[in-house]
């Protein structure tokens, strides 16, 4: 015997315990029919994240946010002192205004 045939003989004896019993699922994930299956398919391949693209514009959304959210008026927080309490000043001036109306 040519010693490739004699390996290959040896593999085969020793590997001839070995069952593969997933041969149908292993099918469904390579030729998938469903869109159920299109989908697990689809996500469990890998992916790779560029990750300078993908934190830029993290960053570039956290600062628009933060902008946009800074446009409201900002009350100081003044502290007035009424009738011997003390309250913050808009709080006041919007009792003041209320009681007006």
């Amino acid at each position: 015997m040519n010693e490739r045939e004699e390996v290959k003989r040896c593999i085969d004896e020793q590997l001839e315990q070995i069952q593969f019993t997933k041969q149908k699922e292993v099918i469904k994930m390579i030729h998938p029919k469903t869109a159920l299956e299109k989908w697990v398919s689809w996500m469990n391949q890998e992916m790779t994240i560029p990750v300078v693209p993908v934190t830029s514009v993290a960053a570039l959304l956290l600062v628009i946010s933060m902008t946009v959210g800074s446009d409201n008026p900002t009350h100081t927080n003044q502290l007035v002192e009424v009738g011997g309490n003390i309250y913050y000043k808009h709080v006041v001036e919007g009792r003041v205004i209320e009681g007006e109306s």
